[in-house]
């Protein structure tokens, strides 16, 4: 479906506008009328205790029903992407988060997993800012679904590497929704996430609650990194900062462990209290960073890699280190040597594959961006008409 700047668009007669289908569900003025009779009022049962600690619970109901349809009604399969999507608002309200560097500095943010190919939004769950509620999102969320009983009680335990009430456990549960619902039979699940969102933890702990079927590849944050991990991201950084664009490297990546990180703080050896040496028990299978040097070096992970790295730095010019990353991809960039086009250069695929499918999101927040309503009531009337839409055809 083609968006339209105006909801009337969708009826209209003319070239290139209108759409058949909501013609034929109501007509025009039947759908503004029950749309401008609409109001979201707080549920009378809740209380007047837990209405004063949810600051969306006048359309909680709503919010719920709109997430429970969005994931019953179809499963991306194949790529999709972890990120968050941003309501504009003007009301003062505990939900709006301020963040200058988006385009929507004051409004309400939704974690969203969309699929590549649409893009369609599987699971969509507010961050929780100003909820003061006992229950954390994870729990939240599992009762709203009630698929994650048993998730819950055995993997979030006191040795669990994700804590139940982080943001991480919100998130692992929205991507294993969709194994659970529907397990892909071919090559698995891929999920492309930006620096805020990739953590070696979370894909670890979601490779193994999956089964091996969802894996992860985004861009990393330095504080987002385990200090296990932080010896051979410094190393390989300090090796890329004064070579050309295009340069690149493979690290490995390992796995943190309660145990071993209290014997190495007993230690006395200065190579093992650095991480410099790690036990091959910690390597993590099929994983590590990619380290490339565009116009600053940029950290990637991945463990969907095709083989485990053999060495804990690999070099580019290693035939099986372009076998693990599945080998490169030609890529057009700027180096300031060219005289009229941009110079080819390689890079590795699994990069290439972030750049395409990680905008899954983006395009989701382009499309409702168009529409031209501020306030966020007025844009859940609008998700509300589309499920009714949805759900007369």
């Amino acid at each position: 479906m083609v968006p339209l700047n105006q909801l009337r668009s969708y009826w209209s007669n003319d070239m290139f506008s209108g759409h058949e289908s909501f013609k034929k569900v109501m007509s025009r003025n039947r759908f503004q009328a029950i749309r401008s009779s609409l109001t979201l009022k707080a549920d009378t049962l809740s209380g007047e205790a837990l209405s004063s600690m949810d600051p969306l619970h006048s359309c909680r109901r709503l919010l719920d029903t709109i997430g429970k349809s969005f994931s019953e009604i179809a499963v991306p399969v194949g790529t999709c992407a972890l990120d968050e999507a941003s309501c504009r608002s003007k009301a003062r309200n505990r939900a709006i988060s301020f963040m200058p560097s988006k385009p929507d500095k004051f409004a309400i943010r939704f974690y969203c997993n969309v699929g590549s190919a649409g893009p369609y939004i599987h699971s969509i769950f507010d961050n929780g800012r100003g909820n003061l509620s006992t229950a954390c999102q994870a729990e939240r969320y599992n009762h709203l679904h009630r698929i994650f009983g048993q998730i819950l009680n055995s993997s979030f335990n006191s040795t669990s590497i994700i804590d139940k009430s982080s943001p991480s456990a919100l998130w692992l549960c929205q991507l294993v929704h969709q194994s659970k619902l529907y397990r892909s039979r071919d090559f698995g699940r891929v999920v492309f996430c930006d620096n805020f969102y990739t953590r070696p933890r979370l894909a670890e702990k979601l490779l193994e609650i999956s089964d091996g079927d969802i894996k992860m590849t985004g861009t990393c944050k330095y504080s987002n990194i385990d200090a296990i991990n932080r010896p051979v991201i410094l190393e390989c950084v300090e090796l890329l900062k004064n070579k050309p664009r295009g340069s690149w490297l493979l690290g490995r990546s390992y796995s943190y462990d309660k145990a071993y990180d209290t014997l190495r703080k007993r230690s006395n050896d200065p190579a093992i209290k650095s991480y410099k040496i790690v036990p091959d028990r910690l390597i993590q299978a099929n994983s590590g960073f990619i380290f490339f040097k565009d116009a600053k070096v940029v950290i990637f992970y991945s463990n969907d890699l095709l083989n485990t790295p053999r060495n804990r730095i690999c070099l580019a010019s290693d035939d099986e280190t372009l076998l693990t990353v599945r080998g490169t991809v030609d890529i057009e960039r700027w180096v300031g040597t060219e005289t009229i086009g941009r110079s080819r250069i390689k890079c590795p695929s699994i990069i290439v594959s972030y750049q395409f499918f990680m905008n899954g999101v983006d395009r989701v927040d382009i499309k409702t961006y168009n529409i031209p309503y501020f306030k966020y009531l007025e844009l859940l009337h609008f998700l509300f008409s589309a499920m009714c839409y949805i759900d007369a055809l």
